[in-house]
């Protein structure tokens, strides 16, 4: 952007050619690949990004790419190689894998046991509570 008070005063702004932008962004280039593709700074390519039309190209070259890499990936698993297609979807496209381990009709896991005694007879619970008092330390029950 031009400044200063005079007309045609200041710095002439950097031309960046919007076609040349979008095709860049496609190939998901970086601002600082970009800023040197262009000749220009880091900062005048985030300084541009600003500005609705920039915004606009640089959004639609992305997403362009996007598409571009789940043509791939469907090329690759029709080539079974689903290995690439995997890792390229999570590094370009933010897929992520994941788990959900739920109980019986989605609810809760059960992480606790109760035994059932009721099938013990009397004899049998006395003993057992006799091992279990000689375990904690409290002699005979």
């Amino acid at each position: 952007m031009p400044g200063g008070i005079r007309e045609g005063a200041g710095r002439k702004a950097a031309q960046i050619n919007l076609g040349e932008l979008e095709k860049l962004c496609s190939m998901h280039c970086s601002d600082d690949e970009l800023a040197a593709w262009f000749g220009v700074s880091v900062r005048t390519i985030q300084n541009r990004r600003r500005q609705p039309k920039f915004a606009k190209v640089m959004h639609r070259g992305r997403a362009r790419g996007c598409l571009n890499v789940r043509r791939a990936q469907l090329r690759l698993l029709e080539a079974d190689n689903p290995a690439m297609a995997i890792w390229l979807g999570k590094i370009v496209l933010g897929q992520r894998e994941t788990m959900q381990i739920t109980g019986p009709n989605g609810g809760p896991i059960q992480t606790e046991s109760k035994p059932d005694f009721s099938q013990l007879s009397e004899d049998e619970l006395r003993a057992l509570r006799s091992t279990l008092a000689k375990v904690n330390g409290k002699g005979d029950a």
